[in-house]
């Protein structure tokens, strides 16, 4: 009797455990969450691409993570981008001071850079 009660409490862990298995170091989070955690998000989007294409596909902890990781790829771009406009010299007297303002927040024309 105590060894049937002890196997079934041994498959009962065993296919609870197997049901997490599927979800990732850090699965179970959002997009958002994702992308203000960098190292968790490159932790799961690095066990993403060690599993099956099908487990890629499927499991919503790497769909969000993939997601995460392009916001933060193309924000990330766009960043790198509007400063380099905004650092060309001359520019600022094409645009006018006015529209540097909106266009290119936190630019010093006297300086003729951007602050951090």
């Amino acid at each position: 009797m105590k060894t049937k009660i002890t196997s079934i409490a041994l498959l009962a862990t065993v296919l609870s455990l197997a049901g997490c298995s599927g979800n990732g170091p850090h699965g179970g989070h959002s997009e958002k969450w994702y992308e203000k955690h960098n190292a968790a998000r490159q932790v799961e989007n690095k066990w993403c691409a060690g599993q099956s294409f099908s487990t890629q596909v499927h499991n919503k902890s790497c769909w969000r993570s993939g997601q995460a990781e392009n916001v933060v790829t193309l924000h990330s771009s766009m960043e790198q981008s509007t400063r380099n406009m905004c650092t060309q010299p001359g520019l600022e007297q094409s645009f006018g001071p006015k529209l540097y303002q909106t266009d290119c927040p936190g630019y010093n024309l006297q300086e003729h850079k951007i602050a951090k």
